[in-house]
Protein backbone atom coordinates (compact mmCIF):
# COMPACT_ATOMS: atom_id res chain seq x y z
CA UNK A 1 0.00 0.00 0.00
CA UNK A 2 2.79 2.44 0.47
CA UNK A 3 4.23 2.95 -2.63
CA UNK A 4 0.52 4.00 -3.77
CA UNK A 5 1.16 7.01 -1.81
CA UNK A 6 4.17 8.03 -2.45
CA UNK A 7 7.13 6.88 -4.42
CA UNK A 8 10.12 4.84 -2.64
CA UNK A 9 12.18 7.61 -3.24
CA UNK A 10 9.80 10.03 -2.02
CA UNK A 11 8.91 7.66 1.17
CA UNK A 12 12.89 7.54 2.17
CA UNK A 13 13.58 10.75 1.61
CA UNK A 14 10.19 12.56 3.43
CA UNK A 15 12.05 14.00 6.52
CA UNK A 16 14.16 15.55 3.95
CA UNK A 17 11.79 17.45 1.69
CA UNK A 18 9.74 19.48 3.71
CA UNK A 19 10.84 23.35 3.74
CA UNK A 20 13.05 24.70 6.65
CA UNK A 21 14.21 21.52 7.91
CA UNK A 22 17.60 21.50 10.02
CA UNK A 23 18.19 18.26 8.59
CA UNK A 24 19.38 19.64 4.89
CA UNK A 25 22.60 19.10 5.79
CA UNK A 26 25.79 20.53 3.34
CA UNK A 27 26.98 17.80 1.41
CA UNK A 28 30.53 19.02 2.37
CA UNK A 29 31.80 15.54 1.35
CA UNK A 30 35.04 13.90 2.42
CA UNK A 31 37.52 12.03 1.05
CA UNK A 32 40.85 10.26 2.36
CA UNK A 33 43.70 8.82 1.13
CA UNK A 34 46.49 6.57 2.95
CA UNK A 35 49.87 6.83 1.27
CA UNK A 36 51.68 3.46 1.40
CA UNK A 37 55.73 3.47 0.44
CA UNK A 38 56.02 2.75 -3.29
CA UNK A 39 57.20 -0.99 -3.98
CA UNK A 40 59.95 -2.20 -5.99
CA UNK A 41 58.54 -5.15 -8.26
CA UNK A 42 59.95 -8.76 -6.62
CA UNK A 43 61.69 -10.68 -9.31
CA UNK A 44 60.41 -14.30 -8.56
CA UNK A 45 58.03 -16.90 -9.72
CA UNK A 46 55.61 -16.01 -6.83
CA UNK A 47 55.45 -12.03 -7.76
CA UNK A 48 51.99 -12.24 -9.51
CA UNK A 49 50.48 -14.02 -6.49
CA UNK A 50 52.14 -11.36 -3.74
CA UNK A 51 51.27 -8.48 -6.45
CA UNK A 52 47.37 -9.70 -6.11
CA UNK A 53 47.50 -10.27 -2.43
CA UNK A 54 49.03 -6.20 -2.29
CA UNK A 55 46.57 -4.83 -3.95
CA UNK A 56 43.70 -6.89 -2.46
CA UNK A 57 45.76 -5.58 0.90
CA UNK A 58 44.67 -2.12 -0.60
CA UNK A 59 41.50 -2.15 -1.26
CA UNK A 60 40.42 -3.43 2.02
CA UNK A 61 42.82 -0.79 3.80
CA UNK A 62 40.36 1.92 1.52
CA UNK A 63 37.47 0.39 2.80
CA UNK A 64 38.24 0.34 6.39
CA UNK A 65 38.60 -2.96 6.63
CA UNK A 66 41.52 -3.11 8.79
CA UNK A 67 41.16 -6.71 9.91
CA UNK A 68 40.98 -8.03 6.95
CA UNK A 69 43.76 -5.63 5.19
CA UNK A 70 46.02 -7.12 8.01
CA UNK A 71 45.32 -11.05 7.32
CA UNK A 72 46.16 -10.03 4.00
CA UNK A 73 48.95 -8.17 4.10
CA UNK A 74 50.47 -11.04 6.75
CA UNK A 75 50.24 -13.36 3.70
CA UNK A 76 51.51 -11.04 1.22
CA UNK A 77 54.67 -11.07 3.85
CA UNK A 78 54.64 -14.87 3.01
CA UNK A 79 54.83 -14.70 -0.29
CA UNK A 80 57.77 -11.97 -0.46
CA UNK A 81 59.96 -13.91 2.06
CA UNK A 82 59.18 -16.88 -0.59
CA UNK A 83 60.69 -14.26 -2.96
CA UNK A 84 63.87 -13.48 -1.34
CA UNK A 85 64.04 -10.30 -2.76
CA UNK A 86 64.40 -7.59 0.02
CA UNK A 87 62.58 -4.68 -1.10
CA UNK A 88 59.63 -6.38 -1.56
CA UNK A 89 59.87 -7.73 2.03
CA UNK A 90 60.41 -4.24 3.48
CA UNK A 91 57.15 -2.83 1.59
CA UNK A 92 55.48 -5.30 2.93
CA UNK A 93 56.53 -5.67 6.27
CA UNK A 94 55.78 -1.34 6.37
CA UNK A 95 52.50 -2.28 5.18
CA UNK A 96 52.27 -4.84 8.35
CA UNK A 97 53.49 -2.42 10.58
CA UNK A 98 50.76 0.31 9.03
CA UNK A 99 47.80 -1.55 10.03
CA UNK A 100 48.80 -2.99 13.02
CA UNK A 101 49.49 1.16 14.29
CA UNK A 102 46.30 2.04 12.56
CA UNK A 103 44.69 -0.20 15.48
CA UNK A 104 46.87 1.55 17.70
CA UNK A 105 49.17 -1.92 18.17
CA UNK A 106 52.17 0.01 18.77
CA UNK A 107 54.33 -2.82 20.49
CA UNK A 108 53.26 -5.24 17.70
CA UNK A 109 53.78 -2.51 14.82
CA UNK A 110 57.50 -2.09 15.87
CA UNK A 111 59.38 -4.99 14.61
CA UNK A 112 57.35 -4.66 11.28
CA UNK A 113 58.69 -1.42 11.20
CA UNK A 114 62.36 -2.13 12.24
CA UNK A 115 63.03 -4.51 9.67
CA UNK A 116 61.54 -2.24 6.88
CA UNK A 117 64.18 0.37 8.04
CA UNK A 118 67.08 -2.12 8.16
CA UNK A 119 66.34 -4.29 4.52
CA UNK A 120 65.95 -0.47 3.16
CA UNK A 121 69.27 0.70 5.04
CA UNK A 122 70.98 -2.54 3.66
CA UNK A 123 69.49 -2.13 0.12
CA UNK A 124 69.91 1.78 -0.15
CA UNK A 125 72.29 2.94 2.18
CA UNK A 126 71.62 4.72 5.58
CA UNK A 127 71.98 8.48 3.74
CA UNK A 128 69.38 7.61 1.36
CA UNK A 129 66.32 9.75 1.60
CA UNK A 130 63.53 7.27 0.55
CA UNK A 131 64.23 6.27 4.23
CA UNK A 132 62.51 9.26 6.18
CA UNK A 133 59.21 7.49 5.58
CA UNK A 134 59.74 4.44 7.24
CA UNK A 135 61.69 6.54 10.15
CA UNK A 136 59.24 8.74 10.37
CA UNK A 137 56.20 5.84 10.84
CA UNK A 138 58.96 3.71 13.27
CA UNK A 139 59.18 7.32 15.27
CA UNK A 140 55.10 7.61 15.65
CA UNK A 141 55.14 3.86 17.15
CA UNK A 142 57.64 4.43 19.61
CA UNK A 143 55.69 7.48 20.41
CA UNK A 144 52.69 5.74 20.85
CA UNK A 145 54.77 2.90 23.04
CA UNK A 146 56.38 6.59 25.15
CA UNK A 147 59.25 5.77 23.89
CA UNK A 148 59.97 9.32 23.30
CA UNK A 149 63.40 9.83 23.21
CA UNK A 150 64.05 7.42 20.52
CA UNK A 151 61.34 8.70 18.78
CA UNK A 152 63.13 11.80 18.27
CA UNK A 153 66.31 10.74 17.39
CA UNK A 154 64.49 9.10 15.10
CA UNK A 155 62.47 12.01 13.50
CA UNK A 156 65.88 13.94 13.56
CA UNK A 157 67.33 11.80 11.04
CA UNK A 158 64.41 11.78 9.38
CA UNK A 159 64.35 15.77 8.96
CA UNK A 160 68.13 15.20 8.13
CA UNK A 161 68.02 13.21 5.03
CA UNK A 162 65.20 15.44 4.15
CA UNK A 163 67.56 18.38 4.03
CA UNK A 164 67.54 21.84 6.14
CA UNK A 165 63.68 22.83 6.17
CA UNK A 166 63.38 26.73 4.21
CA UNK A 167 62.26 29.09 6.12
CA UNK A 168 59.92 32.15 5.00
CA UNK A 169 61.03 35.78 6.07
CA UNK A 170 58.04 37.53 7.94
CA UNK A 171 57.52 39.73 5.40
CA UNK A 172 56.82 36.84 2.66
CA UNK A 173 54.62 35.31 5.77
CA UNK A 174 52.70 38.67 6.06
CA UNK A 175 52.07 39.11 1.93
CA UNK A 176 51.42 35.57 1.78
CA UNK A 177 48.28 35.94 4.16
CA UNK A 178 47.40 39.01 2.26
CA UNK A 179 46.96 37.72 -0.76
CA UNK A 180 45.36 34.30 0.45
CA UNK A 181 42.82 36.95 2.43
CA UNK A 182 42.12 38.95 -0.82
CA UNK A 183 41.22 35.42 -2.81
CA UNK A 184 39.03 34.00 -0.62
CA UNK A 185 36.95 37.59 -0.30
CA UNK A 186 37.10 37.22 -4.27
CA UNK A 187 35.65 33.84 -4.07
CA UNK A 188 32.89 34.61 -1.85
CA UNK A 189 32.09 37.89 -4.51
CA UNK A 190 32.13 35.10 -7.00
CA UNK A 191 35.10 36.66 -9.34
CA UNK A 192 37.11 33.61 -9.81
CA UNK A 193 39.42 35.09 -12.28
CA UNK A 194 40.79 37.88 -10.01
CA UNK A 195 40.65 35.06 -6.66
CA UNK A 196 42.69 32.86 -9.42
CA UNK A 197 45.15 35.47 -9.69
CA UNK A 198 45.80 35.97 -6.25
CA UNK A 199 46.08 32.66 -5.10
CA UNK A 200 47.88 31.36 -7.46
CA UNK A 201 50.46 35.13 -6.59
CA UNK A 202 50.53 33.50 -3.16
CA UNK A 203 51.68 29.75 -4.20
CA UNK A 204 54.60 31.77 -6.36
CA UNK A 205 55.73 32.71 -2.75
CA UNK A 206 55.83 29.68 -1.34
CA UNK A 207 56.74 27.66 -3.94
CA UNK A 208 60.37 27.85 -3.66
CA UNK A 209 60.57 29.42 0.04
CA UNK A 210 58.50 26.56 1.68
CA UNK A 211 57.86 23.69 -1.04
CA UNK A 212 56.57 21.54 1.98
CA UNK A 213 54.93 23.19 3.97
CA UNK A 214 51.03 23.93 5.43
CA UNK A 215 50.99 27.23 3.15
CA UNK A 216 51.40 25.87 -0.12
CA UNK A 217 48.82 22.91 0.71
CA UNK A 218 46.78 25.65 1.71
CA UNK A 219 47.45 27.65 -1.85
CA UNK A 220 47.41 24.52 -3.74
CA UNK A 221 43.60 23.71 -2.20
CA UNK A 222 42.45 27.06 -2.88
CA UNK A 223 43.12 26.73 -6.68
CA UNK A 224 41.66 22.99 -6.78
CA UNK A 225 38.54 24.86 -5.04
CA UNK A 226 38.36 27.58 -7.89
CA UNK A 227 38.50 25.08 -10.56
CA UNK A 228 36.00 22.75 -9.12
CA UNK A 229 33.77 25.79 -9.02
CA UNK A 230 34.25 26.44 -12.77
CA UNK A 231 34.17 22.59 -13.25
CA UNK A 232 37.51 21.60 -14.68
CA UNK A 233 37.56 18.78 -12.81
CA UNK A 234 41.30 17.59 -13.95
CA UNK A 235 43.11 20.45 -13.34
CA UNK A 236 40.85 20.37 -9.75
CA UNK A 237 41.60 16.75 -9.01
CA UNK A 238 45.52 17.13 -9.27
CA UNK A 239 46.25 20.57 -7.41
CA UNK A 240 43.68 18.89 -4.63
CA UNK A 241 45.70 15.84 -4.60
CA UNK A 242 48.99 17.64 -4.58
CA UNK A 243 47.64 19.33 -1.50
CA UNK A 244 46.58 16.30 0.18
CA UNK A 245 49.67 14.41 -0.25
CA UNK A 246 51.01 17.59 1.40
CA UNK A 247 48.52 17.63 3.99
CA UNK A 248 49.15 13.86 5.15
CA UNK A 249 53.59 14.46 5.14
CA UNK A 250 52.81 17.57 7.60
CA UNK A 251 52.69 16.17 11.39
CA UNK A 252 49.37 16.79 13.43
CA UNK A 253 47.87 17.72 10.01
CA UNK A 254 44.79 14.99 9.73
CA UNK A 255 42.33 16.83 10.02
CA UNK A 256 42.93 19.51 7.28
CA UNK A 257 44.03 16.74 5.29
CA UNK A 258 40.42 15.13 5.62
CA UNK A 259 39.33 19.13 4.35
CA UNK A 260 41.11 18.37 1.61
CA UNK A 261 40.03 14.93 1.47
CA UNK A 262 36.02 16.46 1.39
CA UNK A 263 36.91 18.36 -2.14
CA UNK A 264 38.35 15.55 -3.80
CA UNK A 265 35.44 13.05 -2.86
CA UNK A 266 32.86 15.87 -4.47
CA UNK A 267 34.93 15.95 -7.57
CA UNK A 268 34.75 12.28 -7.53
CA UNK A 269 31.12 12.36 -7.09
CA UNK A 270 30.35 14.80 -10.00
CA UNK A 271 32.20 12.82 -12.39
CA UNK A 272 30.58 9.40 -11.10
CA UNK A 273 33.19 7.85 -9.77
CA UNK A 274 30.87 6.81 -7.00
CA UNK A 275 33.40 3.91 -4.86
CA UNK A 276 36.20 6.21 -5.23
CA UNK A 277 34.22 8.84 -3.01
CA UNK A 278 32.89 6.25 -0.82
CA UNK A 279 36.14 4.70 0.02
CA UNK A 280 37.91 8.14 0.70
CA UNK A 281 34.88 8.99 2.60
CA UNK A 282 35.26 6.01 5.27
CA UNK A 283 39.24 6.74 5.37
CA UNK A 284 38.18 10.31 5.98
CA UNK A 285 35.83 9.13 9.36
CA UNK A 286 39.06 6.92 10.28
CA UNK A 287 41.31 10.24 10.21
CA UNK A 288 38.90 12.23 11.90
CA UNK A 289 38.24 10.00 14.68
CA UNK A 290 41.99 9.23 15.41
CA UNK A 291 42.92 12.73 15.21
CA UNK A 292 39.68 14.16 17.06
CA UNK A 293 37.69 11.32 18.68
CA UNK A 294 35.00 9.01 17.52
CA UNK A 295 32.04 11.63 18.83
CA UNK A 296 33.61 14.41 17.96
CA UNK A 297 32.34 17.33 15.72
CA UNK A 298 34.12 16.85 12.79
CA UNK A 299 33.82 13.18 12.70
CA UNK A 300 29.90 13.29 13.38
CA UNK A 301 29.79 15.53 9.84
CA UNK A 302 31.83 12.48 7.90
CA UNK A 303 29.68 10.30 9.27
CA UNK A 304 26.47 12.16 8.33
CA UNK A 305 28.35 12.67 4.58
CA UNK A 306 28.90 9.52 3.99
CA UNK A 307 25.21 8.90 5.01
CA UNK A 308 24.07 11.36 1.97
CA UNK A 309 26.25 9.92 -0.37
CA UNK A 310 24.61 6.07 0.15
CA UNK A 311 20.87 7.90 0.76
CA UNK A 312 21.56 9.78 -2.80
CA UNK A 313 22.65 6.05 -4.17
CA UNK A 314 19.17 4.79 -2.66
CA UNK A 315 21.97 2.46 -0.50
CA UNK A 316 19.31 1.99 2.69
CA UNK A 317 21.05 -0.95 4.25
CA UNK A 318 24.34 0.81 3.69
CA UNK A 319 22.75 4.06 5.36
CA UNK A 320 21.49 2.35 8.01
CA UNK A 321 24.41 1.54 10.11
CA UNK A 322 25.54 5.44 10.04
CA UNK A 323 22.32 6.55 11.20
CA UNK A 324 22.27 4.24 14.10
CA UNK A 325 25.23 5.14 15.49
CA UNK A 326 24.66 8.93 14.72
CA UNK A 327 21.76 8.67 16.68
CA UNK A 328 23.41 6.88 19.31
CA UNK A 329 25.89 10.08 19.34
CA UNK A 330 23.24 12.43 19.51
CA UNK A 331 21.54 10.77 22.35
CA UNK A 332 24.22 10.51 24.59
CA UNK A 333 25.20 14.62 23.62
CA UNK A 334 21.75 16.34 23.40
CA UNK A 335 19.73 14.53 25.48
CA UNK A 336 17.22 11.47 25.01
CA UNK A 337 14.35 13.65 24.19
CA UNK A 338 16.13 16.20 22.12
CA UNK A 339 14.69 17.74 18.59
CA UNK A 340 18.32 16.63 17.62
CA UNK A 341 18.04 13.28 18.95
CA UNK A 342 14.08 12.58 17.21
CA UNK A 343 15.26 14.52 13.95
CA UNK A 344 17.54 11.07 13.95
CA UNK A 345 15.17 8.74 15.09
CA UNK A 346 12.84 9.89 11.88
CA UNK A 347 15.50 9.84 9.58
CA UNK A 348 16.04 6.40 10.85
CA UNK A 349 13.01 5.36 11.03
CA UNK A 350 12.55 6.48 7.01
CA UNK A 351 14.92 4.00 5.86
CA UNK A 352 13.67 1.32 8.22
CA UNK A 353 10.32 2.04 5.98
CA UNK A 354 12.12 1.85 2.48
CA UNK A 355 13.66 -1.72 3.85
CA UNK A 356 10.16 -3.41 5.12
CA UNK A 357 11.38 -3.17 8.51
CA UNK A 358 8.04 -1.27 10.29
CA UNK A 359 8.46 -3.45 13.56
CA UNK A 360 11.72 -1.24 13.89
CA UNK A 361 10.30 2.11 12.55
CA UNK A 362 7.13 2.17 14.59
CA UNK A 363 9.26 2.23 17.87
CA UNK A 364 10.83 5.32 16.42
CA UNK A 365 8.17 6.88 15.13
CA UNK A 366 5.87 7.09 18.09
CA UNK A 367 9.29 8.37 20.32
CA UNK A 368 9.93 11.08 17.49
CA UNK A 369 6.46 12.56 17.82
CA UNK A 370 5.73 12.00 21.69
CA UNK A 371 9.27 14.18 22.31
CA UNK A 372 8.25 16.75 19.55
CA UNK A 373 4.99 17.55 21.27
CA UNK A 374 6.71 18.04 23.99
CA UNK A 375 9.18 20.22 22.96
CA UNK A 376 6.43 22.38 20.21
CA UNK A 377 3.60 23.36 21.19
CA UNK A 378 2.58 24.63 18.21
CA UNK A 379 2.50 22.77 14.73
CA UNK A 380 5.28 22.05 13.99
CA UNK A 381 7.42 20.41 10.07
CA UNK A 382 9.30 18.06 12.63
CA UNK A 383 6.34 16.68 13.89
CA UNK A 384 4.29 16.54 10.90
CA UNK A 385 7.14 14.87 9.15
CA UNK A 386 7.29 12.03 11.59
CA UNK A 387 2.83 11.50 11.81
CA UNK A 388 3.57 11.45 8.20
CA UNK A 389 5.65 8.96 8.40
CA UNK A 390 4.11 6.71 10.95
CA UNK A 391 0.59 7.18 8.90
CA UNK A 392 2.43 5.33 6.13
CA UNK A 393 3.65 2.60 8.20
CA UNK A 394 0.09 2.41 9.81
CA UNK A 395 -1.22 2.06 5.84
CA UNK A 396 1.40 -0.54 4.82
CA UNK A 397 0.12 -2.73 7.21
CA UNK A 398 -3.75 -1.97 6.27
CA UNK A 399 -4.36 -0.44 10.32
CA UNK A 400 -6.86 2.60 9.11
CA UNK A 401 -7.70 3.08 12.60
CA UNK A 402 -4.38 4.32 13.65
CA UNK A 403 -3.36 5.64 10.19
CA UNK A 404 -6.06 7.56 9.64
CA UNK A 405 -5.79 10.34 12.07
CA UNK A 406 -2.18 10.44 12.10
CA UNK A 407 -2.51 11.64 8.45
CA UNK A 408 -5.01 13.79 9.22
CA UNK A 409 -3.15 15.53 11.88
CA UNK A 410 -0.19 15.34 9.83
CA UNK A 411 -2.30 17.47 6.82
CA UNK A 412 -3.28 19.91 9.84
CA UNK A 413 0.34 20.45 10.48
CA UNK A 414 1.79 20.82 7.20
CA UNK A 415 -1.21 23.61 6.07
CA UNK A 416 -0.46 25.38 9.24
CA UNK A 417 2.93 25.39 8.97
CA UNK A 418 3.54 25.80 5.24
CA UNK A 419 -0.16 26.76 4.26
CA UNK A 420 -2.65 24.69 2.51
CA UNK A 421 -1.70 25.64 -1.39
CA UNK A 422 2.87 24.14 -0.47
CA UNK A 423 3.44 20.83 -2.46
CA UNK A 424 3.91 19.39 0.87
CA UNK A 425 0.72 20.33 2.03
CA UNK A 426 -1.38 19.02 -0.95
CA UNK A 427 0.64 15.96 -1.19
CA UNK A 428 -0.15 14.94 2.34
CA UNK A 429 -3.55 15.84 1.45
CA UNK A 430 -3.26 13.74 -1.77
CA UNK A 431 -2.37 10.97 0.24
CA UNK A 432 -5.10 11.34 3.49
CA UNK A 433 -8.00 11.03 0.73
CA UNK A 434 -6.33 7.95 -1.31
CA UNK A 435 -6.33 6.37 2.29
CA UNK A 436 -9.62 7.31 3.63
CA UNK A 437 -10.69 5.39 -0.02
CA UNK A 438 -8.85 2.57 0.39
CA UNK A 439 -9.94 2.45 4.18
CA UNK A 440 -13.57 1.24 2.94
CA UNK A 441 -12.47 -1.40 0.50
CA UNK A 442 -13.10 -5.42 1.94
CA UNK A 443 -10.43 -6.66 3.52
CA UNK A 444 -8.61 -8.94 1.61
CA UNK A 445 -10.13 -12.98 1.63
CA UNK A 446 -8.88 -15.36 3.73
CA UNK A 447 -7.95 -18.24 2.24
CA UNK A 448 -9.17 -21.11 3.55
CA UNK A 449 -6.80 -23.68 5.10
CA UNK A 450 -6.38 -26.63 3.01
CA UNK A 451 -8.19 -30.19 4.67
CA UNK A 452 -5.61 -32.06 6.00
Amino acid sequence: MLARYRTEDEVSHVYLIRKGSKMNRCKTLLASALLLTACSQPVHADVQAWEITIEKGNASLRQNHIAEAEKLFRLALKQAEATKDPMSIAVTANNVGEVLYRQKHYAQAEPFYRRSLQLKEKALGKDDRALASVLGALADTLAGEGKKTEAGQLRSRASALLGPKPTLSQEQKDKWQSLSDAGKKAVLGNNLAEADRLHTAALAIVDKADPNGLRRAVSLQCLGEIALKRKDYAVAERLLTQALDLKLRIPDSKSTAAITMGHLAGLYYSTGKVEKCIEYQKNAIWLFEDSEGKEAKNTVIALENLAVTYQDLKRAADEEPLLKRLLAITEKQKGMNSVEAADRRTMLAAILVDQGKLTEAFPLLTESVSAYDALHSKASQHTARALDLLALCYARKADWESALPAMRRAVVDYETVYGKDDPQARGANDDLKRMEADAKLPPPPISAKPKQ
